[in-house]
C-alpha cells in the first residue's frame, strides 16, 4: 500500500501559465495544493506565448472593448528560448483533472533544471499546443491575452520572488513570440515587484466596456 502511494506521488508537472498560482491549481486538485511542494525550474527550447484560444473563454473587456481578449499561454519549441515554471507532484488522479482542464493542449515530457542553480532536475510533464493544434493562431488574428491570465500568472511568479517574476517577464510573450507581454502593456501592468498591485484577476465587469454588465 505504502509503495503504491508513493508511486502515486512522483509524477512532476511544470506549470508556467495560470498554473504557477496556488490557488488555481487548487481548483482543479482540491486542498491538496496547499501541502503541494512546488519546485522553481527553468525549461529550456520552448518559448512561452499567448497564442492560443480556449473556445470556453469569454473575452475580459478589461484593455479593448472589442472582444479580443481571450488568448491563454502556450509553450512551443524554440531552439535557445526558456521558460520558467513551477514544478509540482500530481497523483493519477489530479493528472487525470488537469488533464481535463489542459484539454485543448498536448502533454509532453520536458527536461527540466533547478531554478536557482541551473542543477538537471531530470524530466517533467507540461502542457504545449503545437502550431498545428485547432486552439493555436496565427498571429494576425489580432487575439490579445486574457486579462486574468496575465495577472494570475505575473502574480504566481513573483510570489516565487522577485528573480523568479522578472524571468517571467523576460520570457513571456504576444502571440508573435516577439514582443514582451511587459512591453506590450507596460503601462497597464501592476507593479507586482514593488507591492503596489491594485488590480483583481477577477473584477466585477465594467458596465460601459463589457456587455455583459454587472
Amino acid at each position: 500500500m505504502e509503495q503504491e502511494r508513493d508511486k502515486a506521488i512522483q509524477i512532476l508537472l511544470v506549470g508556467y501559465g495560470t498554473l504557477l498560482s496556488q490557488a488555481s491549481v487548487a481548483q482543479t486538485v482540491g486542498g491538496d495544493a496547499q501541502e503541494k511542494i512546488f519546485i522553481p525550474v527553468t525549461v529550456r527550447g520552448f518559448r512561452r506565448l499567448f497564442n492560443l484560444r480556449p473556445d470556453h473563454y469569454e473575452p475580459s473587456f478589461h484593455l479593448s472593448e472589442e472582444p479580443i481578449e481571450v488568448a491563454a499561454m502556450n509553450v512551443m519549441a524554440s531552439e535557445g528560448a526558456r521558460f520558467n515554471g513551477l514544478a509540482f507532484p500530481v497523483s493519477d488522479q489530479e493528472l487525470a483533472a488537469l488533464d481535463e482542464r489542459e484539454r485543448y493542449y498536448q502533454r509532453i515530457r520536458i527536461p527540466i533544471e533547478a531554478f536557482d542553480s541551473g542543477r538537471p532536475l531530470g524530466e517533467a510533464w507540461t502542457y504545449s499546443a503545437s502550431p498545428d493544434a485547432p486552439a493555436v493562431f496565427e498571429a494576425s488574428a489580432g487575439f490579445r491575452p486574457h486579462w486574468r491570465d496575465v495577472v494570475m500568472a505575473r502574480e504566481g511568479a513573483y510570489a516565487r520572488g522577485e528573480a523568479f517574476g522578472i524571468m517571467f517577464d523576460e520570457t513571456t510573450y504576444m502571440a508573435d513570440g516577439l514582443t514582451l507581454v511587459v512591453e506590450a502593456y507596460r503601462d497597464q501592468l501592476p507593479s507586482i515587484e514593488s507591492g503596489a498591485n491594485a488590480y483583481d484577476p477577477y473584477p466585477a465587469p465594467n458596465p460601459v466596456t463589457d456587455p455583459r454588465g454587472i
